[in-house]
């Protein structure tokens, strides 16, 4: 019986070197595009995209879903620090503000009458909220002009407490992400005009005062990521480096050669990741580089020890998902699996906080994989 398995798992093109998954969570509407654990690892927040777009919170433990908004979703979820509350961008550009548990809806809040929401973050505290806005603004319609708008709400209450508006035309606020000691807001840009390539600029939080900002006119910044001791910044610099700037003064510490639009700092801030590369972060040295083979997305583990990479796999069956679980810095891979139907579209990946556990999106479920260290 064993071998006749083994044989028809062979014929249908169907892999596992690890396991089937842990838990399997069914019922979107669509493909997911967005994954986001709860900071315990309990709970996992995911977004649709295109048609499907709704977010879905589930209880991973029981595969149990908590909560689904189905209407007024539309991008941008971000869980509280303590896991009990997400807000997300609904399609009317307001933020709104849920309790998981019970799914009731304790804010919803917009920004000046014709600005459009881009990103929200919670500080470390889950006391603020911050968003950041961009649209025309001027008592005079024959005055108006385009303002980026960061402002920093009581979480408790959505009352407004502070409002820092750019004093030229940076273009929409696309990141914002608070410094661990929660003092600082560092936030990301776009760019148009004279500053077309995206800008970095790092607020004060308290006072809305601006600390540095760091933009050049040859290029842009596509992630921010603070350590975790908040002693520096790092940024993906467009088309081919990242740079990393001491937080206190917004000096230039190291220059590193590399692509990605993503950045990761391991959890000890001994490693920083970058697109398919990771470095040791005190001395700028390349500890790692992902093997070129054909994946479209990756996600580095909050350790900064494993590296996952999702992708297509052609076979004499046709093209099927594929996933690889890379250990550092040995190269070696310590989980694989590939298989057919919906895993053509198995591109989206999260790690758990604690880095046991591996959540990947098909084309309408969600799979939580128990990886072994």
């Amino acid at each position: 019986m064993r071998l006749a398995l083994l044989l028809l798992v062979a014929f249908v093109g169907v892999r596992c070197d690890w396991p089937g998954p842990q838990r399997l969570l069914k019922g979107h509407a669509g493909p997911v595009a967005a994954i986001a654990w709860s900071p315990d690892g309990t709970k996992l927040a995911c977004g649709g995209r295109g048609s499907a777009k709704e977010l879905r919170i589930w209880e991973v433990a029981t595969s149990r879903e908590l909560q689904a908004i189905r209407e007024g979703y539309f991008r941008e979820s971000a869980w509280s620090p303590d896991g009990s509350r997400i807000s997300f961008i609904d399609n009317e550009s307001a933020v709104q503000v849920l309790d998981v548990t019970s799914g009731a809806r304790l804010h919803r809040f917009k920004g000046r009458s014709k600005d459009r929401l881009f990103s929200i973050s919670w500080s470390p505290d889950g006391k603020s909220i911050a968003t950041g806005s961009y649209g025309r603004h001027s008592p005079a319609i024959w005055k108006q002009r385009l303002v980026s708008e960061v402002a920093i709400r009581n979480s408790a209450t959505g009352k407004k407490r502070l409002t820092i508006t750019s004093q030229r035309d940076w273009g929409p606020v696309r990141f914002l992400g608070w410094s661990p000691d929660g003092r600082k807001l560092a936030g990301i840009y776009k760019g148009v005009g004279d500053f077309f390539y995206p800008v970095f600029r790092v607020l004060d939080t308290e006072s809305g005062k601006e600390a540095y900002v760091l933009e050049g006119k040859r290029e842009g910044g596509l992630d921010l990521a603070w350590s975790p001791d908040g002693s520096r910044l790092a940024g993906c610099i467009y088309p081919d480096s990242v740079r990393v700037w001491d937080a206190g003064s917004g000096k230039l510490l190291q220059v590193l050669k590399g692509k990605g639009a993503r950045l990761t700092w391991s959890r000890d801030g001994k490693r920083l990741a970058c697109g398919k590369q990771m470095w040791d972060a005190g001395s700028g040295k390349e500890i790692f580089s992902v093997p070129d083979h054909d994946y479209s997305h990756l996600s580095w583990s909050p350790d900064g020890d494993r590296v996952a990479t999702s992708g297509q796999y052609e076979s004499w069956l046709g093209t099927s998902g594929m996933i690889w679980v890379w250990e550092i810095p040995s190269g070696k891979i310590v989980f694989r699996i590939k298989r057919s139907k919906d895993w053509r579209y198995s591109h989206h990946m999260a790690w758990s906080p604690d880095g046991t556990r591996l959540a990947t999106s098909g084309s309408s479920n969600m799979k939580i994989w128990s990886i072994p260290r």
